[in-house]
């Protein structure tokens, strides 16, 4: 038993384990006000719509289409899953500060703006490049 109780201190970092799930929550619930900003903003109508839902619904402006959300998010919501475990494991260890929750849901929502705005700019470098090869 006291190899269990000294790998899970080693694992969470010298924190109880319901101090690392309340701010690997605090991340998360970042990432989602984020993420739901991001679909609330976005512009329904796509080419790259699921037949599946062009068929509910004709043309996936009536009805938000689940099928296109995943599919569009899966790699977006595996980074920022992966950023909230090494944020709450690492982070008084990189900054040298305490890990409060308000750190923890900055943390969500910085990070996950930051992807946003990579995929943009990775878009228009993309669309940049086709342009000087033309």
């Amino acid at each position: 038993m006291n190899f269990i109780n000294e790998l899970v201190y080693y694992l969470a970092g010298g924190h109880s384990l319901a101090f690392e799930f309340a701010a690997f929550f605090f991340v998360i619930l970042g990432v989602c006000i984020n993420l739901l900003y991001t679909v609330t903003t976005s512009h329904a109508v796509s080419n790259n719509c699921p037949v599946k839902c062009r068929i509910a619904t004709s043309d996936c402006q009536e009805k938000w289409c689940k099928l296109y959300f995943w599919r569009n998010n899966k790699w977006r919501l595996a980074v920022n899953f992966l950023m909230a475990l090494a944020v709450v494991r690492f982070f008084a260890d990189v900054t040298g500060k305490p890990l409060t929750m308000g750190y923890c849901f900055l943390t969500g929502l910085v990070f996950d703006a930051m992807f946003v705005v990579y995929r943009k700019l990775r878009k228009r470098f993309i669309e940049f490049l086709s342009k000087l090869d033309s």
